[in-house]
Formats: C-alpha cells, sequence, structure tokens
C-alpha cells in the first residue's frame, strides 16, 4: 500500500463498521467513477494515489506517508 488510509464515518455503530471492512463493495472517485468493483473493503485502497475515495458508502482518504 502506498499510503496510510484514515477512515471519515459520521454516525453509526461499530458492529456496522466492521461489517463494512470485510464485504464486498465498489470503490469510486469523488465523481462517482467505479475504479474497483467486488472487492473487500479492507483492500479496497491498496495501490491508490493520495486523495478521497467512496468504499461501499463510506468516503476514506489515502495520506502520503
Amino acid at each position: 500500500m502506498t499510503g496510510a488510509v484514515v477512515g471519515l464515518f459520521g454516525k453509526g455503530d461499530l458492529h456496522a463498521l466492521l461489517v463494512n471492512r470485510v464485504a464486498d463493495v465498489r470503490l469510486r472517485d469523488l465523481h462517482g467513477i467505479v475504479l474497483k468493483r467486488q472487492v473487500k473493503a479492507e483492500n479496497a485502497l491498496d495501490g491508490l494515489a493520495p486523495g478521497i475515495y467512496i468504499v461501499g458508502d463510506k468516503k476514506e482518504m489515502v495520506i502520503k506517508k
């Protein structure tokens, strides 16, 4: 992985967060363009450039170390 991942989560419980992290999701950019399909949420951001992405229905940020 090229950078650290920081989650930006709104209201929700820990159980929902943990379930989302292992489910197959779509990875989209902020314009809604699908970059990856049916990937594990925990691996969705691997190899991406720094930026903000949508993993499933959660916004996540990749920052350069």
